[in-house]
């Protein structure tokens, strides 16, 4: 005999904490997409479109928009307490949200890279540093940042952000005025050596480290005015990696003859660039302050999927418990875990990393689809939104761009995988459905839906 669903309405936060602004929106936005992968990435991607690079980011970034604009857009209509996984949920349905929470432990993983890269970045000042251990060390700091109160969390993002930018500026200063003669020209030598195919090899490899600013979404709750300030914060995060990443790689690539630059990021190309004194201050204020913000504004989005998915049943309810700052430990621990077992286990963390490509992919479409349902499902909260005077076919041809430019990166980034990281992707999404399965079976009856309620205007 089949039981009757229950439904829940979405608290808007055991612990009333709405104090973040739009600035501190956009620091966090911008700390998760500024990241540890765009300056290793650089490296490879010279390799591949050579004086071109600058065109790829270029490219990257806008196609990456268009990947956020379905997230965006839903900001605007409504409050999302746990994120991607609470789209999924209202408007999706149970079972696919129950596979979503699952598979987002993958989706975790890429924190991972950003442990590693902690250590490379310090010991390429000094050599004979213990790498591995600073970076498990890094990631320890920020666990215990991101259960204080938030007022605390934002603070440290809105400074690391601040000397973040300061270090782009030194770099950027010295490249500008030493980019090579026919920099402008795409048919001067040294642009796209390895042809089209290269060049959009790039771009593919570039476009999720250049959109994950959309977990942004996350943090709907904890902000002031979360349907007006969410959406603009993408909007000038989307801006500012525009013109950082456009510039930080022209001068990557142009500025040094391609034979020292190919295969080679940022640091390198700044060893030769700046004063030594000020190579230092890069270093540490500029990729590796790429990692702090990211992991700092990782903890803090990515926790809150889980805390939203046990309060509906998808967990033992202990796992929501939450200190007397209104953080959720044991989900944060989570993030801790997956970020900091794979450097313990594996030196090879990137090809763990790029495993779980796969599973990101499947999972944005399920995020896609709650957009497409969102007008439909919650009529009301559309009608209450900034875009309830946009025509409706308007806001549907636009997630047709957006549904048709996934597609093609899921085309293209599945001809870049392994069968190794494919088999990995297939393997661990399965056994992670069959628990969620198992779950739901098991523990249906306790398992909520999301009542649609104007709490979450």
């Amino acid at each position: 005999m089949a039981t009757k669903e229950t439904t829940v309405a979405a608290k808007t936060n055991d612990h009333p904490e709405r104090v973040l602004g739009l600035g501190s929106l956009v620091t966090i936005a911008c700390g998760t997409v500024i990241s540890s992968a765009v300056f290793s990435l650089t490296g490879p991607v010279t390799a591949l479109s050579g004086r071109g690079t600058w065109i790829a980011f270029l490219v990257a970034v806008v196609l990456g928009y268009f990947t956020v604009l379905p997230y965006q857009l839903l900001t605007m209509i409504t409050r999302l307490p746990g994120g991607d996984f609470s789209n999924v949920a209202m408007f999706v349905g149970k079972r696919a949200a129950g596979l979503f929470i699952y598979n987002f432990v993958m989706m975790n993983m890429a924190f991972a890279v950003s442990a590693t890269s902690i250590g490379s970045y310090v010991t390429a000042i000094w050599p004979n540093a213990p790498g591995k251990l600073i970076g498990i060390l890094v990631v320890t700091v920020f666990y215990f940042v991101n259960i204080c109160p938030l007022k605390f969390m934002s603070r440290i993002q809105n400074i690391t952000f601040i000397l973040l930018m300061l270090a782009f500026v030194a770099y950027l200063a010295f490249g500008l005025p030493k980019l090579l003669p026919g920099t402008f020209n795409i048919t001067a030598e040294g642009y796209f050596p390895m042809g089209a195919k290269g060049f959009w090899s790039s771009v593919t490899a570039l476009v999720f480290a250049c959109s994950v600013y959309g977990t942004v979404g996350a943090m709907g709750m904890q902000a002031k005015d979360g349907r007006r300030d969410i959406p603009k914060a993408m909007w000038i995060t989307a801006i500012v990696i525009l013109v950082c990443y456009t510039l930080l790689s022209l001068v990557a690539s142009n500025t040094l003859p391609m034979s020292e630059v190919a295969g080679k990021n940022l640091v390198a190309t700044a060893s030769q660039l700046l004063p030594k004194g000020l190579f230092v201050f890069f270093v540490i204020c500029g990729p590796f302050l790429a990692v702090v913000t990211t992991l700092n504004a990782g903890y803090a989005t990515s926790a809150k999927p889980y805390a939203a998915a046990t309060e509906l049943g998808w967990f033992p309810k202990k796992f929501a418990w939450k200190n007397k700052y209104g953080q959720p430990v044991w989900c944060v621990l989570v993030i801790y875990l997956v970020t900091v077992v794979p450097v313990l286990l594996t030196n090879n963390v990137v090809t763990i990393a790029n495993s779980t490509t796969l599973v990101q992919y499947i999972c944005k479409l399920l995020m896609l689809l709650g957009c497409w349902r969102a007008p439909s499902v919650a009529p009301q909260l559309w009608e209450s939104s900034a875009l309830s005077k946009m025509p409706k076919g308007i806001y549907y041809f636009l997630l047709a761009i957006c549904t048709a430019v996934q597609i093609f990166l899921i085309i293209m980034a599945a001809r870049s995988l392994t069968r190794f990281q494919v088999s990995v992707s297939v393997i661990c999404m399965i056994i992670l459905s069959i628990a969620a399965t198992i779950w739901q079976a098991t523990k249906g009856k306790d398992i909520k839906n999301i009542e649609i309620t104007s709490d979450l205007e």
